[in-house]
């Protein structure tokens, strides 16, 4: 296939004419050229209808091989015929030997005009005569030339040469002038085309008369609208609207100008109250009227505001007093009854709040009242709390938590010892709290007092534990809380002296606190670390060290454990990161070896195979199979009846064709070198083989080859691989 693109001018004779324009020497100024310019003079030629690089456009021919015949498909183009542009004209294709003077010679070249035919069906045609050589034909009434064609003999189908005969004209002008002496050419108009429409330049101005005439274009022509036409400026005229008025006069409170002019002019002036009709105003002296027949002068206006006892005073409200009420203080109140009122109202808080001093909390004393609480206290209710109470505490200070579960928040605790410290109240004063006290920070020891000395933690014993510093005082580590419960004299606990919470002795209380339960540092709940097989070591506090054991076959190092064990089974030893594996015979089993366990690496350079080598699917080879001895290879042979594409698996493959008419073969995109297949046209009809777009087939893009003998073999190799593959095809062809 040939893609003979028009660029838009008298071409080189070549298959490809777009590579230059006439060359001396080669395109000589043979009749086809004279014609062409002769048609031209009288204004008829082939222009371009599109862009150069449209291949859908401009006449522009493509030719490919048609059953061992060149076939031209000729694209939409356009023509101008005696200075009128012409409709476009639809694509044609024109095989040679149809008709049968279409057609190369015995001998030398036969050239054919390709023109558009007369005016009445402006379609294209093919001009010449197969017997007539080496001569350009004539052309006939009517005809416009656009290529020579040139049928040589013996000539490759898809590759005849062709030149272009069109131009690339783009616009059309006329310019109108006279000769000013001396030959001087001096132009008085032109008439142009632009993208609003026609534009005429030079047209002088005139005083319109009545017998002057004008151009129109008439809807209303015989046979054809908008036609040029003269019209007089009178009759015109005459189109407009007509009455039987004679005369203009201005009367009361009207001027005019022109008024016996055909366009007179009446203009309202000096109108006064007087020379309105009687009752189409209201005055001052007149009763109001509601209605919407009349107007009210100003005077009248103003006597029906004030009517409303309405004052012409700025920006004062009267008859109004203000009084301060609950909440509501006024002060610096001045004419109140008159004149520019003024007064400042401010919010009296002492109204409703019994204690405004700072840090307060706002609580409803009534339906109206309000108070601001220094200690908020809950009657018989109960506070529900869905998220963790955390209550700050400032410095060391006495603190009287009443809710379970509420944290103490040290938020400003210091190196300062005072700033760590809770000091609780009098246990006898609270002997119905239980409250839970915690340490939420991650550094820092919160140390909780007792008040008196006479009041004890759990009655003083656990005082070896290392939490509590003496039977006064307990100290919070980070993270860790206590559950306390505020006890009076006399109350009898059971408990141990070693283990807080057993069964194991009772004791009597003076007052403090009894301890009801305590959490260690809320880390985690890991409470020891055992070694298990194989290891020692372990703990049941701080940081937990295992270690692997030694022994029988088993060394453990610093950064390895060396296992050895006999040879009749696995033996694995290490020394400076070498060593060796040994499996015995049969010591692994297939079920041992995950699916593509076992890659390419792992295998030794050179692999010998006694006995058959039984491979099920496609074996792929990156380079090239030496075989030594007899070996035997079969081709893969399929039957096609249709269309179809070969695949590069298929590569090998010898295809039989028996298609009962045309049949196109593809071959595939991207194939790798080597790919080759064999084509057998078994019943001799026409079989096409085409390359993916974009390949080569011979040294041309994008080639076909036809096979139309029967039982001929036609071979396809590929050369070059990739995106733009290389084929080489032979045989039957």
């Amino acid at each position: 296939m040939t893609d003979s693109r028009n660029i838009g001018q008298y071409s080189r004779l070549h298959s490809n004419p777009a590579g230059s324009g006439l060359v001396d020497g080669v395109d000589f100024p043979h009749s086809g050229i004279l014609k062409a310019m002769s048609v031209g003079l009288q204004n008829s030629y082939a222009i371009l209808n599109g862009t150069t690089a449209d291949a859908t456009k401009n006449f522009s021919i493509v030719q490919t091989d048609s059953s061992g015949n060149t076939q031209f498909v000729v694209r939409a183009g356009r023509i101008v015929r005696d200075g009128k542009l012409m409709p476009e004209i639809s694509t044609s294709t024109f095989t040679q030997g149809t008709p049968s003077s279409f057609d190369e010679p015995t001998s030398g070249n036969a050239y054919f005009l390709l023109v558009a035919t007369n005016a009445s069906t402006n379609v294209l045609a093919i001009r010449g005569d197969k017997a007539t050589v080496d001569v350009v034909p004539q052309l006939e009434t009517g005809d416009i030339p656009i290529a020579i064609l040139r049928l040589d003999y013996s000539g490759t189908v898809d590759n005849r040469s062709i030149q272009y005969l069109t131009t690339a004209k783009s616009e059309n002008s006329v310019s109108i002038g006279f000769d000013a002496g001396s030959t001087t050419y001096t132009e008085v108009s032109a008439i142009t085309g632009t993208n609003e429409g026609l534009f005429i330049s030079g047209i002088g101005t005139a005083t319109v008369q009545g017998a002057d005439k004008v151009l129109i274009q008439d809807t209303d022509a015989t046979g054809v609208n908008d036609v040029i036409k003269t019209v007089t400026a009178a009759s015109i005229a005459a189109l407009a609207p007509q009455g039987d008025i004679t005369g203009i006069t201005a009367g009361t409170g009207l001027t005019g100008t022109d008024l016996t002019g055909p366009v007179p002019t009446l203009n309202v002036g000096g109108l006064t109250v007087a020379e309105l009709a009687a009752n189409s105003l209201q005055i001052s002296s007149e009763s109001f009227a509601n209605n919407d027949t009349s107007l009210m002068t100003s005077a009248s206006i103003e006597d029906k505001i004030e009517s409303y006892n309405y004052t012409t005073n700025v920006g004062d409200i009267t008859g109004v007093a203000l009084t301060a009420g609950t909440g509501i203080d006024l002060t610096s109140v001045a004419n109140a009854t008159a004149g520019a009122y003024a007064a400042t109202i401010a919010v009296d808080v002492s109204d409703f709040m019994t204690n405004g001093a700072n840090d307060r909390v706002l609580t409803a004393t009534g339906t109206d009242g309000i108070n601001a609480e220094a200690d908020l206290t809950v009657g018989s209710g109960v506070i529900g709390i869905n998220k963790s109470l955390v209550l700050s505490v400032a410095g060391a200070t006495d603190f009287e938590p009443t809710v379970v579960n509420a944290i103490i928040d040290k938020s400003n605790n210091t190196s300062t010892t005072a700033n760590n410290v809770i000091n609780l109240p009098t246990a006898a004063s609270v002997a119905t709290r239980v409250f839970r006290l915690k340490n939420i920070h991650a550094s820092t020891t919160l140390t909780i007092n007792t008040a008196n000395s006479n009041e004890k933690f759990d009655n003083g014993v656990n005082s070896n534990d290392t939490r509590w510093n003496s039977a006064l005082q307990i100290e919070l580590k980070p993270l860790e809380s206590v559950l306390l419960q505020a006890v009076t004299d006399g109350v009898s606990i059971a408990r141990s002296d070693t283990n807080p919470g057993t069964n194991n002795g009772a004791y009597s209380l003076t007052p403090g606190y009894l301890i009801l339960d305590t959490v260690p540092k809320e880390i985690g709940d890991i409470e020891s670390v055992v070694a298990g097989t194989g290891l020692t070591g372990g703990a049941t506090s701080g940081v937990a060290t295992l270690n692997v054991i030694g022994g029988d076959g088993i060394t453990a190092n610093a950064d390895e454990i060396e296992v050895a064990v006999d040879d009749t089974t696995i033996e694995l030893s290490a020394s400076s990161g070498s060593g060796t594996v040994r499996v015995k015979d049969g010591g692994i089993a297939t079920a041992k070896i995950a699916d593509d366990a076992v890659t390419g690496a792992k295998l030794a350079n050179n692999i010998d195979i006694a006995g058959t080598l039984d491979v099920t699917g496609i074996t792929t080879l990156d380079n090239n199979l030496i075989v030594s001895g007899v070996t035997t290879l079969r081709a893969n042979v399929l039957l096609k009846t249709a269309a179809f594409s070969a695949t590069i698996a298929e590569s090998g493959t010898v295809y039989q064709l028996t298609n009962a008419g045309a049949v196109v073969v593809t071959l595939p995109a991207n194939p790798t070198i080597g790919c080759q297949y064999v084509f057998v046209n078994v019943n001799g009809n026409d079989m096409v083989i085409t390359p993916t777009s974009g390949d080569i087939i011979n040294g041309t893009v994008n080639n076909t080859e036809n096979n139309t003998t029967a039982y001929a073999a036609t071979s396809c190799v590929c050369v070059v691989g990739g995106g733009t593959a290389q084929w080489l095809v032979f045989g039957g062809i």
